[in-house]
């Protein structure tokens, strides 16, 4: 293998012309609807039902919102669906996972990958030639490069880019473990087994990042179609709601889990931790 092929990177670029805007003063990234793919406009005023239900949220028990804030319950528009069933339903910004739940997940997982994938450096505010990549990681030496702003739609803020990178870290790392990683043929030598844990892949990689469509240069696909971008957004989707992930991708979930066994031991513990402080 060459140099300049150990150097490529995994460049990761936000697709603005996905963004609707939606009736209720909500945007949305593409046709999927998540916590991830729905927020206020930045320069837009916010609507009444997101302040009526902001407040009706700060007015809960601090244990309540706080558990609450935990969880990844499905997501409603409906106001009033919501009111009657905050245990049920998360509202868009108001109480779905708390994006500093986020970040200190992210952010252990990153530190786990420091000493077992060989991750070397994490390099944020990088000034991109191109406006529209949030993030990059490089394979020599293992970097993880982020350029992220706090008014991105959700899945592509720091916590998300960061755990997603950090899925290409760890596919890169499978190489060596393993001597295979996403990009292979579907059987037990590759990282993707079956057609189930690739199609669980694309759902994840969706609710995150936006829908994946075809590409705008004709004949080519589109970057998020690749296994190895799919496989990224997997590991970041259990680094960020591991319970939801396991409940409703669980082939890729357990396929993940078995492949870095000594990661997730040492993020569950981790996590743990950052969830109980959290409730204390």
């Amino acid at each position: 293998m060459s140099d300049d092929t150990l150097r490529l990177a995994a460049s990761d670029h936000f697709k603005d012309g996905l963004v609707e805007e939606l009736d209720d003063g909500f945007e949305r990234l593409g046709a999927v609807e998540s916590p991830f793919t729905l927020r206020i406009p930045p320069e837009a005023t916010t609507p009444e039902k997101v302040q009526e239900a902001r407040r009706l949220h700060a007015d809960r028990p601090r244990d309540e919102r706080r558990r609450d804030e935990l969880r990844s319950d499905p997501v409603t528009r409906d106001f009033d669906l919501w009111k009657d069933n905050m245990d049920e339903y998360d509202f868009p910004g108001v109480d779905t996972l708390s994006q500093t739940i986020q970040q200190k997940r992210a952010e252990a997982a990153a530190d786990i990958a420091r000493s077992l994938f060989n991750l070397s450096s994490i390099k944020r505010d990088v000034p991109f030639d191109d406006p529209k990549v949030r993030g990059r990681y490089w394979a020599t030496p293992p970097t993880i490069e982020l350029r992220t702003t706090e008014t991105d739609f959700p899945g592509w803020t720091y916590p998300c880019v960061l755990a997603h990178e950090l899925g290409h870290t760890a596919d890169n790392q499978a190489k060596y473990w393993r001597r295979f990683y996403s990009e292979g043929n579907l059987d037990a030598d590759s990282l993707f087994e079956t057609q189930t844990q690739l199609r669980q892949a694309r759902t994840l990689s969706e609710r995150l990042r936006g829908e994946i469509t075809e590409s705008d240069i004709p004949g080519a696909q589109n970057y998020r179609e690749t296994k190895s971008e799919k496989a990224a957004d997997a590991f970041g989707a259990i680094v960020l709601e591991p319970d939801r992930t396991r409940q409703h991708a669980s082939a890729i979930a357990t396929r993940l889990e078995t492949v870095f066994e000594d990661f997730f031991t040492q993020f569950n513990r981790a996590r743990q931790d950052i969830d109980t402080a959290w409730l204390s």
